[in-house]
């Protein structure tokens, strides 16, 4: 039992399917697995835009995450602006050239969740769902 539930919590498996998944999209716009993850996060949390706030996802280190700003920045799928207040702080916004990654990423995510919740019914993956959830702020109340 603590082998299957060290492996659900860990997630290999499913980072590793979820990195060849999106293995076409890194090529093709040439990202690493951390922009695309930056993309999908900028796109989700439009206010909480700069590298610190990224930082505090606590997915990634301060020097992946700058390497990762400066890539996006000079392949132009972000842009950043100095901030009015503090001008050591600056914000990262998505570009138009961005929008276009973001709509591949999400058609390749959806059909990922199809294929891994196939033969499971709406109430088992709404169940499911809630556990994880459940479990996840147990663990992060732990780290805190």
């Amino acid at each position: 039992m603590q082998m299957t539930t060290e492996a659900i919590l860990n997630g290999c498996e499913y980072r590793r399917l979820s990195e060849h998944a999106t293995m076409r999209i890194q090529k093709e716009y040439k990202l690493c697995k951390i922009d695309l993850y930056i993309l999908k996060y900028l796109n989700q949390f439009k206010e909480r835009n700069t590298p610190r706030d990224i930082l505090a996802s606590r997915m990634f280190t301060r020097g992946h995450i700058s390497q990762s700003i400066k890539r996006l920045i000079s392949l132009e799928f972000i842009s950043t602006e100095v901030d009015e207040k503090d001008h050591r702080v600056f914000h990262c916004f998505l570009t138009e050239k961005a929008q276009e990654v973001l709509v591949k990423l999400d058609a390749v995510m959806q059909d990922l969740e199809q294929q891994i919740f196939s033969h499971i019914s709406e109430e088992e993956k709404n169940l499911f769902l809630n556990v994880a959830n459940r479990i996840n702020r147990n663990i992060i109340n732990e780290l805190e």
